[in-house]
């Protein structure tokens, strides 16, 4: 489904770290790492390295974040889809990985571009608790910084139609096609927040500390051994608060300038929040030892939440050579109580649906629903079994599947927060700041207009609530991170133990049971001359109250149910957009000759145009098979799509012209 890759990221990062991330990620690229059939497109590196390029010529930094195809807009790594967005004319841009997180010390990081799939050798200490090499630190008087957290950093995901039939599939120039999905009355909630930035504008939060590696690594282990003589030589009974603010911040930053960062314990960023019944933020508890940083050497009653640090016994600090841990005695929790003790448990995500962001660790996250659901930190990074960035517990933030009190802030900030420099972004309103934001239930619901020749999505409201907190599915062809030419292995069935774990077995979130009915979802539809896909009643379904998610939703027995070939092939829209055979036939050298910048390829990288080019035809290679699989064998590739499988291994036999479902796939789902 993935025809090009782009990033989202230009100048607002400063040269030299841009020059610096271009040239490892291209050198991963080159050796196409474990998804190959994901970054085979002619035209990789053309959007990729124009701009950097380019900003070595001119290397200015505006006010604001520029507006593409110059700068970060929705602070993403992105691909850009080729396939069914291209259909419903939704830009095709689908965010992969943040460009921004925040490590333990609250410092901004400016995650690196590749690989996606972040395995052990991309970093030199323990990847349990830094961060991946080409990691870099955004500069704390850096432009950027004051956009960050001040605008929203997001883009949106709408459940559109097709306005029109005016696409070619592929192999067919001839055939019209137009992008629809049945049943459209029972997704009430149509455009969603697509973002990893909570509440579409709070840093992830990690429990990676950030060390700089471009430093004198002799300077770097006597800033440590100093930092440590100081600690051994402080005032008789100094506490590590005392002795931390007598060394002042300009040595903690001067510290961190020589590749030296002191470890955080009380101050770091992973600390139980305090909320009020109405979900203000009152505050933070002081911070909570990490694995890898801190060595634990005693745990004490205490008032606080369990594993916060109350004494520091010995600090520590890191380099890019070795880490120090900090020793610290630590809460047990056994005296703490919340302030919102009599809320009740929250539900946790069924991890057997997709959830593509979510760490795959049954329990580990949960619904928010309730101020005491927001006290424990969201904490993300990289997955150990996958590699992929996701949220690996705490509260859980998936505003694709589960509709937040924030999502109607977003919108109306974007309909009267628009900045007046650059109107893609939008300020983040005062209110937003200082409270939480839980899953709640979707007033009224959102349906379709036709205007300016185009379909756009807009809200009803009926009065009513359509749908109670719960787990709102996305249709097949928008789940696009579940495609085997992306990134199949974040595919519940190839990520979550099939078994629910017997205490879970009553808290799982339900999924949503829509009430729209077919006549007031066709009576709410707006403009003359809809299309007939968007207004046929045939497409149209009557919401089941059954128990069953299948029933209003029987795509999603792709995960939980029995299914046929034949239900499969009826389930499934192929689309493939067509590629001209002048392209597809075009040698690598062909496609490196047409690279518009090849001259600032050679000013800066002398030689690398021969790997790029060899690059080149092994991706133009991929995307031939890739259509002749799509025109020669249209039920193998939709097959192969139902159950994910990996691009390696359509190919591995050139012969094999059939598919069929595997057994396992075909088999009774565990139930709970």
């Amino acid at each position: 489904m993935a025809e090009t890759y782009k990033n989202s990221w230009s100048d607002e990062l400063g040269v030299l770290p841009q020059l610096r991330i271009a040239v490892n990620w291209m050198r991963w690229r080159l050796d196409m790492g474990e998804h190959p059939g994901l970054y085979a497109s002619p035209s990789l590196f053309d959007v990729s390295l124009r701009s950097p390029f380019r900003d070595l010529r001119n290397p200015k930094i505006d006010d604001d974040l520029q507006i593409p195809p110059e700068g970060c807009v929705h602070g993403h790594h992105a691909i850009t889809d080729n396939s069914f967005n291209i259909l419903t004319g939704n830009g095709g841009e689908i965010p992969v990985c943040p460009l921004f997180v925040r490590d333990l010390a609250g410092r901004v990081i400016v995650t690196p571009l590749g690989p996606l799939a972040q395995k052990g050798d991309n970093w030199e200490l323990d990847r349990v608790c830094t961060f991946p090499k080409n990691s870099v630190a955004l500069p704390a008087d850096h432009a950027a910084q004051n956009l960050l957290e001040n605008v929203f950093m997001t883009t949106f995901r709408t459940l559109g139609m097709s306005a029109s039939a005016g696409f070619s599939i592929s192999g067919e120039r001839d055939v019209a096609a137009a992008g629809y999905y049945n049943h459209a009355n029972l997704y009430p909630y149509k455009k969603r927040l697509d973002t990893f930035y909570i509440d579409g504008w709070r840093i992830p939060q990690t429990e990676y500390l950030y060390v700089k590696r471009d430093t004198d690594k002799q300077r770097a282990h006597d800033t440590g051994v100093h930092f440590m003589k100081s600690w051994a030589d402080r005032p008789a009974g100094q506490s590590y608060p005392e002795f931390y603010e007598a060394l002042g911040e300009d040595f903690v930053e001067k510290a961190f300038a020589d590749g030296c960062t002191i470890i955080p314990t009380f101050e770091s960023f992973n600390g139980y929040a305090q909320v009020s019944p109405q979900f203000a933020c009152l505050g933070y508890h002081p911070g909570r030892a990490v694995s890898g940083l801190h060595t634990i050497v005693e745990r004490k009653g205490s008032d606080l939440p369990e594993g916060t640090i109350i004494e520091v016994v010995q600090p520590g600090y890191i380099t890019a050579a070795r880490i120090e841990k900090a020793k610290v005695v630590v809460s047990d929790g056994s005296g703490y109580t919340s302030p919102c003790a009599d809320d009740p448990d929250p539900k946790y995500p069924d991890l057997r649906l997709p959830h593509p962001r979510l760490s795959a660790k049954w329990g580990a996250a949960w619904i928010p629903t309730h101020p005491k659901h927001f006290e424990a930190p969201s904490l993300w990074g990289w997955d150990e079994k996958t590699g992929y960035f996701m949220q690996l517990r705490g509260p859980v933030w998936d505003p694709l599947h589960y509709y937040y009190a924030s999502v109607d802030e977003v919108f109306t900030a974007f309909e009267n927060q628009r900045l007046q420099k650059n109107t893609s972004l939008a300020r983040v309103p005062e209110k937003m700041r200082d409270r939480f934001y839980p899953v709640v239930a979707m007033r009224g619901f959102e349906s379709f207009q036709y205007q300016n020749n185009k379909l756009e999505i807009y809200r009803v409201d009926n009065g009513k609530q359509t749908v109670q907190p719960g787990y709102h599915p996305l249709p097949l062809m928008f789940e696009f991170e579940l495609d085997n030419w992306w990134l199949p292995d974040l595919d519940p069935r190839h990520r979550a133990q099939e078994q629910v774990p017997f205490k879970l077995e009553q808290s799982l979130m339900a999924t949503v049971v829509p009430e729209v009915e077919p006549g007031e979802y066709m009576s709410s539809l707006r403009g003359e001359n809809l299309p007939d896909w968007v207004t046929d009643p045939l497409k149209m379904a009557v919401p089941q109250n059954t128990g069953d998610a299948t029933a209003n939703f029987p795509h999603l027995l792709r995960y939980l149910g029995r299914v046929s070939e034949d239900e499969v092939i009826n389930m499934v829209f192929p689309y493939l957009q067509n590629v001209p055979d002048m392209i597809m036939q075009k040698t690598g050298a062909e496609l490196v000759a047409d690279f518009n910048d090849l001259g600032d390829f050679e000013m800066f990288m002398p030689g690398l145009y021969v790997p790029f080019g060899e690059f080149k035809s092994r991706a133009q290679s991929l995307l031939r098979k890739r259509h002749e699989l799509f025109r020669t064998d249209r039920v193998k590739y939709i097959l192969d799509y139902w159950v994910s499988q990996p691009v390696t291994a359509l190919f591995e036999d050139e012969d094999k012209n059939t598919s069929h479902i595997p057994a396992a796939a075909l088999a009774t789902p565990p139930t709970v």
